[in-house]
């Protein structure tokens, strides 16, 4: 980290993953699907400053989901070395980034759309998924699952669940995102996200001794009761971190929306 830093500060360090593996302990390691993140939230303002009207934007966002896909397949087609599908790359995990804004902007360029064709979309992504199931069966060369359709139709799963939540117009899906303890998660999802990798390979190993060693737990349990205490001190920090920390800048976004 001290050594590569403006891969760090400029939140490219994913690419810096890719042409360097990390070195030392790994507490910051997951930070570069933030910087996937990031990468969108710097350039797709500009882009929409550029093109300002919604249906060209649908169309740009669309084309792009089709461009990972497409790009992902002849990765993996061509076996090109030392360059993988599945994670790290801007262009492997922009899914559900691409996915949010083509909702986002479907709202403005036609509201009833969802509505109108949400059970349709829900079987044909249902369709592709037992479609890439079953040549998998009997095949001498597996098609990777995630790489063909595991990311983008869960995108677009998750899309439609929170366009439902948000609209209000399913009932039980209402009901259970307003279940308090989901909010509670939701609320600090962040923070937890943050720091669960961290406090878990700070912690981990000690809590693994002194379950193993001064309690004389069996390995498995000593490992469960671990995780289990890894977990609960993550969640502490980070409802520590919202409220003491988060919240602050949280409620700066009234000066900027």
């Amino acid at each position: 980290y001290i050594n590569n830093q403006l891969w760090i500060w400029t939140f490219t360090q994913n690419w810096l993953y890719i042409f360097k593996s990390p070195e030392g302990t790994p507490v910051l390691l997951h930070f570069w699907s933030l910087a996937v993140e990031e990468q969108f939230y710097l350039i797709w303002p500009l882009i929409i400053m550029l093109v300002k009207k919604p249906k060209p934007l649908l169309w740009i966002s669309f084309i792009l989901l089709l461009g990972v896909m497409v790009t992902r397949v002849l990765v993996w087609r061509f076996n090109i070395e030392d360059l993988a599908y599945d994670s790290l790359y801007t262009f492997t995990r922009i899914d559900g980034i691409c996915v949010g804004s083509m909702i986002a902007l479907l709202i403005r360029v036609n509201p009833f759309f969802l509505k109108k064709y949400n059970t349709l979309i829900v079987l044909i992504l249902a369709g592709i998924n037992f479609i890439i199931y079953f040549l998998n069966l009997n095949a001498a060369v597996r098609l990777p699952y995630l790489a063909f359709a595991g990311y983008t139709t869960f995108a677009i799963l998750f899309g439609i669940l929170i366009h439902e939540a948000v609209t209000g117009r399913s009932k039980i899906i209402k009901v259970i995102f307003e279940n308090r303890l989901l909010r509670f998660f939701g609320k600090i999802s962040y923070g937890f996200y943050v720091y669960h990798w961290p406090v878990y390979v700070l912690l981990f190993p000690y809590w693994d001794q002194v379950f193993a060693s001064e309690l004389n737990l069996s390995p498995a349990m000593a490992k469960t009761a671990s995780a289990i205490m890894v977990t609960l001190i993550s969640v502490l920090v980070s409802y520590l971190s919202y409220h003491y920390f988060e919240r602050f800048f949280l409620r700066l976004k009234k000066n900027y929306s």
